[in-house]
């Protein structure tokens, strides 16, 4: 069986957290230690396998686009200029 327990950072729990390092089968881990700071791109997004968290995912979708992008509309008419010329 494995326990996690939640210890709040106070000076009477720096001796518990001491004491708990000199045990055998004791492993101490910060939740600091944990988060990774990666941002990831929109390539990565994309791609299967992409384990994010939920604050990396809120992150990715939170953020500023890059490009400026351009309105369906205008696209809309570029494709048909360029089916019209080529099934004309």
């Amino acid at each position: 069986m494995v326990y996690y327990l939640e210890i709040k950072e106070t000076p009477e729990s720096k001796s518990l957290l001491e004491h708990l390092r000199t045990l055998k089968y004791v492993k101490v881990t910060s939740q600091e230690s944990k988060i990774r700071k990666y941002h990831f791109t929109d390539e990565e997004m994309a791609l299967p396998g992409v384990n994010a968290t939920e604050a990396e995912l809120e992150n990715w979708l939170t953020k500023p686009d890059k490009d400026k992008g351009t309105e369906a509309e205008k696209v809309r008419k570029r494709l048909m200029t360029k089916l019209n010329k080529k099934f004309s």
